[in-house]
C-alpha cells in the first residue's frame, strides 16, 4: 500500500528563525548527541508542502539559510563548512546509499518512503557521528559507519540453531531503520500518519490503568512510536508467533530501568487504517478517526501483551 505525503495548508506555520539558527549551528557543531530541538524544527520544516515532497528543496532551503547566516556575522555559522558537508552529504549521498544498502528488505518502497522528518533527522545524526568517528573526508567510511548506526532493528526472529549447537546471526541488511512516527519529547512527525497518531495517544491517555497495565504497556515509557517499513510476508515463520502483524516492542531499546522503549507497528496495519479512514463520506472524517483510533490503540495493547513490558516479563518457562 502506498500512503502519499500531503500538508494541508492551514498546517503550514512560519518557522522560527531561532529555531532555523539552532538547528544548523546543531549541524555545524554537534557529533550527533540527540536533541528534541532539533527534531522538532526538522519536524517544521516538513509542513511546507515543498520541502515535504522534495529532498532537494530541503536541502537548497538549509544551505540557503546557512549562507544567510554566515553572511550576517552570526557566531553559529561564521564558519558553516560542517553544516553545508553534512546537509549535502546526508541528502545528495546517504539516502541513496541506505536506500541501496536495503534493495532487497526495503525494495518494494518508493523514493519518497524513504524521506520523512524523524527519519532525516536520524540520517543527520548518524552522518554527524559517523563524521565524528572516522574523519569527515572518507565517504565510503562514513557511509559504512552510518549506516551501522543507522541500522538497529530488525524486532523478534526466529534464530536458527546449526547442528554444532551455534546460534546463528542476522545478515547485516536484514537490519534497518524503522520510520519514527513519535518521539516522546517532541510529538507526531508531519505527514500522512500525524493525526492517527495523535489521536490514538489522546485515545491511550484516557484508558483506564487496569487495562493497560494488564498489557505490559504505560504511555509514559514509550520513548518513540515507530513504523515497520518491510512487506508483510505471510509465509514467513515469525508470523506463528501470537499477535506479532500487529507490531511489538523493540527487544533492543530498553532504558536504565530495564522497561522496552520503542514500539514499532507494522505498515500493513496502519495502512489498511489509513485508507479505511479515506474511504469515509467526508475526509478525514473525525468519527472514522477515532475508530480507526481506538483499533491501533488496541492492536498496540495486544501486541504488547506478547512482547512484555522489558525482557524480564516472561521467562524462558512462557510459550509465546
Amino acid at each position: 500500500m502506498s500512503t502519499r505525503k500531503t500538508t494541508s495548508k492551514s498546517a503550514i506555520q512560519p518557522v522560527d528563525p531561532d529555531a532555523i539558527r539552532d538547528l544548523l549551528g546543531y549541524l555545524n557543531f554537534s557529533q550527533g548527541t540527540i536533541s528534541p530541538r532539533f527534531r522538532a524544527t526538522l519536524n517544521s520544516l516538513f509542513r511546507d508542502p515543498a520541502r515535504a515532497n522534495s529532498p532537494a528543496v530541503l536541502r537548497d532551503y538549509l544551505i540557503g539559510e546557512l549562507q544567510r547566516l554566515s553572511k550576517s556575522g552570526d557566531a553559529a555559522c561564521s564558519d558553516p563548512t560542517q553544516a553545508e558537508s553534512v546537509i549535502r552529504f546526508t541528502i545528495d549521498q546517504f539516502i541513496p546509499a541506505y536506500r541501496s544498502h536495503h534493495s532487497d528488505l526495503l525494495g518494494h518502497l518508493s523514493e519518497s518512503d524513504f524521506y520523512a522528518p524523524f527519519l532525516m533527522a536520524r540520517m543527520f545524526e548518524s552522518v554527524l557521528s559517523a563524521r565524528a568517528e572516522v574523519g569527515d573526508d572518507r565517504t565510503s567510511k562514513v557511509i559504512e559507519s552510518a549506516l551501522k548506526r543507522l541500522n538497529h532493528f530488525v524486532g523478534y526472529r526466529p534464530v536458527a540453531v546449526l547442528e554444532n549447537d551455534r546460534r546463528s546471526e542476522v545478515y547485516s541488511s536484514e537490519r534497518f531503520c524503522p520510520l519514527p512516527l513519535y518521539f516522546g519529547d517532541v510529538g507526531a512527525a508531519a505527514g500522512p500518519y500525524e493525526k492517527i497518531v495523535n489521536a490514538t495517544i489522546a485515545f491511550m491517555q484516557g484508558l483506564p490503568e487496569d487495562l493497560v497495565g494488564s498489557s505490559h504497556f504505560a504511555l509514559e515509557r514509550l520513548a518513540e512510536l515507530s513504523l515497520d517499513m518491510r512487506s508483510h510476508d505471510h509465509l514467513h515463520p515469525v508470523n506463528k508467533r501470537t499477535n506479532y502483524v500487529f507490531g511489538e516492542w523493540d527487544p533492543d531499546e530498553i532504558d536504565t530501568k530495564g522497561f522496552y522503549r520503542r514500539f514499532v507497528v507494522r505498515r500493513l496495519i496502519l495502512d489498511s487504517l489509513i485508507d479505511w479512514i479515506k474511504r469515509g463520506d467526508k475526509p478525514d472524517d473525525p468519527e472514522r478517526l477515532y475508530d480507526a483510533s481506538a483499533v491501533l490503540a488496541g492492536t498496540i495493547l495486544m501486541a504488547s501483551a506478547i512482547s512484555g513490558s522489558g525482557p524480564q516479563t516472561y521467562d524462558s518457562s512462557v510459550s509465546l
